[in-house]
């Protein structure tokens, strides 16, 4: 019997380790750690702490798609603060679910219930013979019908363990690089600071706005100021010159008329 747990929890570790031993347990901080030592460790049950909330709940319906752990039993505690959308994961085999706060006990009691039965249950059924000791024995004793002795020819296999392995590590980074952003963007926005540095950059954006409009309308007074006084100056010197041109041409007409009347002597 083998335990992997994957929790953040120290208590939860020193538990399961104090319960089932050192040799029998190991603590994993996360799905791909424990994904990578999987083969090698081969435990019988996953206990997974989701109690984290939404976070952990996704990490753990990305751990339950992985076909290295189609066969293992998986033990779920969850938070009474945080809980679980179970109608998400009902097609799962093998997975039962317990409050962190009141369960774990229940938890350890069912795994020790379903190794006894095991146990049980072996000591009951006689070992099964493997194919190869049933063709030792037919060789030893001649009386036995012979198999046939053609072995299938070996091919040469393709390395597509480690193929698959690297596939799910890149697989395994990507989704939680993009879980571990979305999720962090959120609980940003959520936080009390970044409220407080939004409101504060609303503050200053109105701030500088109100001083750009002010500094706008007063060029713009400015402009419309000058352009007035232009326009005004224009039409006072168009004024001046037409009222002279005319002030002009009836004097220029006076004096000629007077020296026509002096010519001829009126």
């Amino acid at each position: 019997m083998k335990i992997a747990v994957i929790s953040f929890d120290p208590n939860i570790a020193e538990i399961f380790r104090n319960t089932f031993g050192e040799d029998n347990v190991r603590i994993y901080i996360d799905s791909i750690s424990m994904l990578k030592e999987i083969e090698e460790f081969n435990p019988t049950y996953i206990v997974y702490d989701a109690s984290a909330g939404d976070f952990a709940f996704d990490d753990l319906k990305f751990l339950l798609s992985r076909d290295k752990v189609k066969d293992k039993i998986f033990k779920v505690l969850y938070s009474e603060e945080q809980p679980l959308v179970l109608d998400e994961l009902e097609n799962v085999s093998n997975i039962d679910f317990y409050k962190k706060e009141s369960q774990i006990e229940d938890l350890i009691e069912d795994i020790l219930k379903t190794e006894k039965a095991f146990s049980e249950k072996e000591e009951k059924e006689p070992p099964a013979i493997a194919p190869k000791e049933v063709e030792q024995l037919q060789e030893d004793i001649p009386s036995l019908q012979e198999p046939p002795k053609t072995k299938p020819k070996q091919t040469q296999e393709l390395p597509i363990d480690k193929l698959c392995i690297e596939l799910d590590k890149r697989e395994i980074k990507d989704l939680i690089i993009t879980l571990t952003v979305e999720k962090l963007v959120n609980q940003m926005l959520e936080s009390q600071e970044i409220k407080e540095f939004v409101e504060a950059a609303k503050k200053e954006f109105i701030k500088r706005l109100t001083k750009e409009l002010e500094s706008i309308a007063e060029e713009i007074r400015v402009e419309v100021k000058r352009t007035v006084f232009k326009q005004v100056e224009d039409e006072i010197i168009y004024s001046l010159k037409t009222d002279l041109k005319d002030y002009i041409a009836n004097i220029t007409a006076k004096l000629i008329k007077e020296k026509i009347d002096q010519a001829f002597g009126r």
